[in-house]
């Protein structure tokens, strides 16, 4: 006798089929976004293609006051600090503009969300089952409405993965006042660079497989207020995540703050990383 599933259970089997399958198809081969300009590009360490996850940062207001004082394109700035060669590092920036800077192929293995502050996998797992480490109760809000999700542990879904760096893409925005509040034209190249990656990896855009930093490290990027990296998670939100899933602009009221104007040190850059006119 046929075996018979609901339509929700068929549409899983598809989805699982199409995260296979997809990332498998000449679209694998592509893995530098074309919405992104090439900056100095860092080569750390390759990893099995394709990513199954995507987190997203924010900077400190450092990074921009100091690329200010440079006079040097926050993108550049930002991208020599993340061609060091122990430096942590994302695949991709993006400036205040909303013009895309891509640091290394997504084949490359991010340094930018795991947990070697606390020992590895095992050394955090250690930690959270003697107690040295509790989950924040703005953590548990949200993630504990998932099922079997006690902790960031549980948000490592990919089998083949040890630390939230692995089999991931990492995604910068350089923050530009000092209220970790992303520009519009940010929330607006945020939101195509997602979907354009979730397409060619064959992500889906949804939780957990697109989280934050606070959401992979609760305890270095969040305080007892909530997190702040990229600051979903908290009682007044500073980030939007409604806005990277779906593109509503206009539903980010109190988590966005206009584009300034574009000083003349920090020009168009072409697709070489170059200042255009």
């Amino acid at each position: 006798m046929a075996m018979q599933c609901t339509a929700h259970e068929h549409a899983c089997i598809v989805r699982k089929v199409v995260r296979i399958l997809l990332p498998m198809s000449l679209m694998a081969l592509h893995d530098i976004s074309p919405l992104a300009i090439l900056l100095p590009q860092r080569d750390v360490r390759n990893q099995e293609l394709p990513a199954t996850s995507v987190v997203m940062h924010i900077t400190g207001r450092a990074t921009y006051l100091n690329a200010e004082r440079r006079r040097k394109h926050p993108l550049i700035h930002l991208g020599d600090s993340f061609g060091k060669e122990d430096s942590s590092f994302a695949h991709y920036s993006v400036d205040p503009w909303g013009q895309i800077g891509c640091t290394a192929p997504e084949r490359e293995r991010p340094w930018a969300q795991g947990w070697g502050a606390f020992g590895g996998r095992r050394g955090l797992k250690q930690k959270l089952a003697s107690g040295a480490l509790e989950v924040p109760a703005w953590w548990l809000e949200y993630w504990g409405t998932f099922d079997d999700c006690m902790s960031p542990l549980d948000l490592l879904i990919d089998p083949l993965a040890d630390s939230p760096n692995d089999r991931s893409v990492a995604i910068e925005f350089i923050q530009y006042g000092n209220q970790f509040l992303l520009t519009e034209a940010q929330y607006a190249a945020g939101y195509s660079l997602l979907h354009d990656i979730c397409f060619r990896n064959g992500i889906l855009c949804e939780p957990p497989y697109i989280r934050g930093h606070e959401d992979t490290d609760p305890w270095g990027r969040g305080t007892k207020d909530g997190g702040w990296d990229p600051g979903a998670r908290r009682v007044a939100p500073r980030f939007n995540w409604g806005v990277m899933f779906n593109g509503l602009i206009e539903a980010s009221a109190g988590m966005m703050i206009s584009t300034p104007p574009r000083p003349e040190w920090a020009p168009h850059l072409n697709t070489n990383g170059n200042p255009t006119g």
